[in-house]
């Protein structure tokens, strides 16, 4: 549509594009967009979070001044919440149930933290398989990255079909965002746990910041990882407890050699004991 073309002509991502095309066609079906009052008393009535509601009454304000049409925003205020947070084997429970494209994009979600529009945007020259690692392009203004891929990953990227410049093909994320809405609905109604159908592609994102503070303690680090710009916007990861096990294995090095062992393998230094030893540790 229209606004559409505007929105591209003015630098806007697509996938905020996207988003606001889709909004003003669903609103569109059920009212007339000219009528603004009727616009406003239908949005108010949608079972939409006060988040999603401020997000539509923005759309609303930004397509009426293009139209010149006079508009009163009405005022929606998201509410603040910590987002919700799934364990570890309830997100591989999902990815080892979806198709190997839609695993494979979940995956690299959880190991490099990425936004989904960025992971989507990848490369296959951004991709260093014998290195292990891949070129972030950031959005919203944050920083690019180089970050490191597992073993697993690297192997699991290399068997899929490099039949365009992109990863994961051409098309659009919208479209293979529902790819993965079908596969998630199936996978939670066959396993019979609900909390699976709350995992969306930014969920993996919260996720892997928490798991890496929660790690680490480092702030900075989550930030880097993520590509923030403003350190403030990493603080909600200290809120977050990614699991209630505190269990660890511990591990004693009396040799440089343990040492590098342990360390290449996770394990994280705890303390020295008078003898000299080494103890570290790892979460199970």
């Amino acid at each position: 549509m229209e606004y559409g073309f505007h929105l591209r002509k003015n630098g806007y991502r697509e996938s905020s594009i996207d988003r606001s095309v889709r909004i003003l066609r669903r609103l569109s079906r059920n009212c007339n967009l000219e009528d603004t009052e009727a616009v406003k008393t239908y949005l108010s009535t949608l079972d939409w979070s006060l988040g999603t509601k401020e997000i539509a009454s923005n759309v609303l304000d930004n397509f009426y001044k293009l139209q010149s049409i006079p508009f009163s925003k009405p005022r929606y205020r998201r509410v603040d919440k910590l987002p919700f947070l799934p364990n570890e084997g309830e997100i591989d429970l999902l990815i080892g149930g979806c198709s190997k494209r839609v695993a494979s994009f979940l995956q690299f979600l959880k190991e490099t933290g990425a936004r989904a529009g960025e992971a989507w945007g990848v490369k296959w020259t951004d991709l260093d398989l014998e290195q292990r690692t891949v070129r972030i392009t950031p959005e919203k203004n944050s920083n690019p990255r180089q970050l490191r891929l597992s073993p697993r990953l690297v192997e699991i990227l290399g068997t899929l079909p490099k039949d365009g410049p992109k990863v994961w093909r051409d098309g659009t994320l919208n479209h293979f965002g529902r790819l993965f809405q079908k596969s998630r609905k199936r996978i939670a109604t066959k396993l019979g746990n609900p909390r699976i159908q709350a995992i969306h592609f930014h969920t993996l994102r919260h996720w892997k910041g928490s798991t890496e503070y929660h790690k680490t303690k480092d702030l900075v680090h989550v930030s880097r990882l993520l590509g923030h710009k403003n350190i403030g916007n990493t603080l909600k990861y200290v809120q977050l407890q990614v699991s209630d096990d505190d269990s660890f294995i511990c591990k004693a090095a009396k040799s440089l050699s343990d040492v590098a062992g342990l360390v290449e393998s996770g394990f994280d230094y705890v303390c020295k004991l008078e003898d000299g030893t080494q103890i570290f540790r790892k979460r199970k």
